[in-house]
């Protein structure tokens, strides 16, 4: 059996970003049975992104009632578990320097695989997409890209993600700080 991967969609107290960041890489560090792939503070609806693996659906259970939200300074978190994961037709490997954010889409009732399809047709196009993931909870899919700069973020969200039918709302969430583990 694989790893069970998820996002997870974190809210924080005003004025309490940086000290809630360092408490979360203690508790990550302290905890053998997850590991954490993408923990970066963002801008818009959520303060932080993590995507965490465990081996067991309890040990992710484990480690977000018991160690994460006991994060003095979190007041909410939104687990979204990857259910699937498509082939992209290219890995990127990340740039230090490019801006980097998080799209999370809700999509019509029966259109998953239609919706799946296209944005396999528009990563082939636009290769700086680094994850699609497909998810249980509030979201469907989340993908996790790469761009240039703000205006070439607006085109490829307006050009490729906007025009897929099926896709009923996104939410876009720029990477403001990676976090280093």
């Amino acid at each position: 059996m694989g790893m069970i991967a998820a996002f997870i969609l974190i809210n924080v107290k005003t004025g309490m970003i940086d000290s809630v960041i360092e408490d979360i890489k203690k508790v990550v560090n302290r905890n053998p049975t997850v590991n954490t792939l993408y923990a970066d503070s963002t801008t818009g609806k959520f303060d932080v992104f993590t995507m965490i693996e465990a081996k067991k659906m309890e040990d992710l259970h484990n480690f977000i009632v018991r160690d994460l939200q006991g994060v003095d300074g979190i007041t909410s978190t939104i687990t979204e578990v990857v259910t699937h994961e498509p082939p992209l037709v290219e890995i990127v490997k990340e740039k230090t320097d490019s801006l980097k954010c998080y799209i999370l889409m809700t999509v019509e009732v029966g259109k998953i695989n239609e919706v799946l399809t296209s944005l396999s047709k528009a990563t082939a196009e636009d290769s700086n997409v680094t994850r699609v993931a497909c998810t249980t909870g509030e979201y469907d899919v989340i993908i996790r890209i790469e761009s240039a700069d703000v205006p070439s973020l607006y085109s490829f969200i307006s050009h490729a993600i906007h025009v897929i039918e099926g896709i009923t709302s996104t939410i876009t969430h720029i990477v403001a700080r990676e976090i280093s583990y």
